[in-house]
């Protein structure tokens, strides 16, 4: 399984170590979106998780991205990008806990 790049330490401080990047994006209903580093290989393609959130709308869910898919993903939303400090205590909790019991 390919190994994806993460984001400089400036953004991803305190972040658990399945945490790749973090964005946030206003003009979406699942305005947060956090990538991880765990995912599968099916068929020769990689495939990575994603959890997007909206605590205000009380939405959220996993789901996975082709490993070109999220590449293009963080390069278009990259000045999008928030620090994990940044983002919602619900949504970091959710994170943390699923995305431990993911790789489980």
């Amino acid at each position: 399984m390919k190994t994806m790049r993460r984001a400089g330490k400036q953004w991803r401080a305190t972040a658990p170590d399945c945490v790749v990047d973090c964005f946030y994006e206003p003009d979406f209903s699942d305005c947060y979106t956090v990538v991880t580093n765990q995912g599968y290989e099916h068929n020769g393609t990689n495939f990575y998780l994603v959890f997007s959130s909206s605590p205000n709308l009380g939405t959220s869910g996993w789901h996975e991205m082709k490993h070109h898919d999220i590449t293009a993903y963080r390069y278009r939303c990259g000045h999008k990008r928030i620090k994990w400090e940044d983002v919602p205590e619900v949504v970091r909790s959710v994170v943390e806990i699923d995305g431990s019991e993911v790789t489980a």
